[in-house]
């Protein structure tokens, strides 16, 4: 009824007028401990934290946002599941405690007492409740509640799936959980029920979780092009990083990270960038870019929504990177190095050790395209100031094209046409030093059309 929704609205206002007048502001934890017991997945250290929140200080905030969320009104009516559940645990527990003994007369004399009181249960009996469910495990047993499939793996490329620290199967299509992680060595595909896609880019690892209130994912380090359809504006689709979260309520963007530096180029729409280490928000418009690292100003630029053009060049013409037959301008630091009919090779002969060839000419700006063909291992590396930063060029059926563009502070580099993920060696600012191809141990490393060129400054 219309005075129903009054009344209601009445309430939430009164809840958030009391909120600021106590001045007490739940911490982001506690908001998300909230959440999780309203969708049903609140389980260990977040529990015992909303225990101790409705016994402690923080008691009068906590009820009233759960108050304001209709949430104990929902989940305490006499034919809850919940109350059910927690009741048949309970009595399915051969030795029951006293304070077990005490939260079954506290759910029996609320459904006794229903019609004549509030329709809440009493805050100690909710703290008891939730205490019980704690010691009994009723929190960790997945076997008693439904596991709620976050997103599918929909072109699985070449993908690790670790579950629960077991490594397991993956196939076309199939459901991902809270908690699986997905490392790729080649482009794999995520999906989500409302059309909403990921592309991983290889060498990337990402955690399947619930960064806030809606669905996303945690980017431990890589990156990833995302197309995020429109979300509900209280439950933003979220990304988090090492460094920063990013909140999506439907747009384009391409994100980067590791654990030094995390960098979002907006395609179109609009997204909130959060910097983790002191809470600052920047909101980002199409054709923008910011990054969050140390010693970087948080702000958001502008950047060229078409694909970036090729360098301009001092000199149009490119120059062989192995310029000597003999390799007699690199230094073979591992492994055995040939160059036959044009075609670099590098592998340890006992098919043991690893295999590591460096340039004995020192780079600044530098434009390099090559070919890399990678036999028994699953990745080789392109290394840049020497060991300062690389980037892990995934293994294909045969040659892999590689595009390296190094100019100031920026590096990028692609493999087919896939931008590649960085990660720090040494991991200072860009700077000048000698080129290196790494093979892992047991590897083989053939490199071929090896070219380079200088690009004047922008």
């Amino acid at each position: 009824s219309e005075r129903g929704v009054d009344d209601s609205s009445a309430a939430q206002n009164g809840a958030a007028t009391l909120c600021r007048r106590n001045g007490v502001a739940m911490s982001e934890r506690l908001d998300l401990a909230i959440d999780a017991y309203r969708d049903g997945t609140l389980e260990g250290d977040d529990a015992r934290l909303l225990v101790a929140a409705l016994r402690g200080e923080e008691a009068s905030v906590v009820r009233e946002r759960l108050a304001f969320t209709n949430l104990l009104a929902q989940a305490f009516t006499s034919d809850d599941a919940v109350i059910r559940s927690v009741a048949e645990r309970i009595d399915a527990e051969r030795s029951a405690s006293t304070v077990v003994r005490a939260v079954q007369r506290s759910i029996g004399n609320s459904r006794r007492s229903r019609r004549q009181t509030s329709p809440l249960l009493s805050w100690a009996a909710v703290a008891a409740l939730l205490a019980v469910m704690i010691s009994v495990g009723w929190w960790m047993n997945a076997s008693q509640r439904p596991v709620a499939v976050e997103c599918r793996l929909e072109i699985p490329g070449e993908v690790q799936l670790e579950r629960s620290g077991r490594r397991i199967a993956t196939v076309p299509g199939m459901a991902l959980i809270a908690g699986d992680r997905v490392a790729v060595m080649l482009p794999a595909t995520l999906s989500w029920s409302d059309g909403s896609r990921i592309v991983i880019a290889p060498g990337s690892q990402v955690v399947i979780s619930r960064p806030g209130i809606g669905p996303g994912l945690r980017l431990d380090a890589g990156a990833i092009e995302a197309e995020i359809h429109s979300q509900h504006s209280g439950a933003p689709f979220a990304i988090s990083t090492p460094a920063a979260r990013i909140e999506v309520l439907g747009t384009q963007f391409h994100l980067q990270s590791d654990v030094h530096r995390t960098t979002c180029d907006l395609h179109q729409g609009v997204v909130r960038l959060i910097r983790l280490s002191d809470d600052q928000r920047l909101n980002l418009a199409a054709g923008q870019s910011a990054t969050v690292a140390e010693g970087v100003p948080f702000i958001a630029k502008n950047r060229e929504v078409s694909p970036p053009t090729p360098a301009k060049t001092v000199d149009a013409a490119w120059t062989p990177l192995f310029s000597q037959a003999d390799l007699a301008d690199w230094q073979q630091q591992h492994g055995t190095w040939s160059n036959v009919d044009g075609v670099v090779r590098g592998h340890d002969p006992q098919q043991k050790g690893k295999a590591r060839i460096l340039s004995t000419r020192t780079f600044g700006d530098v434009e390099l395209t090559c070919r890399l063909r990678i036999s028994r291992v699953q990745f080789a590396e392109v290394q840049v100031g020497n060991y300062n930063w690389f980037v892990e060029v995934p293994a294909g059926r045969d040659w892999v094209h590689v595009a390296l563009l190094q100019r100031g502070a920026d590096l990028h580099v692609t493999a087919d046409g896939v931008a590649l993920a960085l990660h720090p060696g040494d991991g200072a600012a860009m700077r000048s030093g000698p080129l290196a191809f790494y093979v892992m141990p047991g590897g083989t490393l053939e490199i071929t059309e090896a070219r380079f060129r200088i690009p004047s400054s922008p």
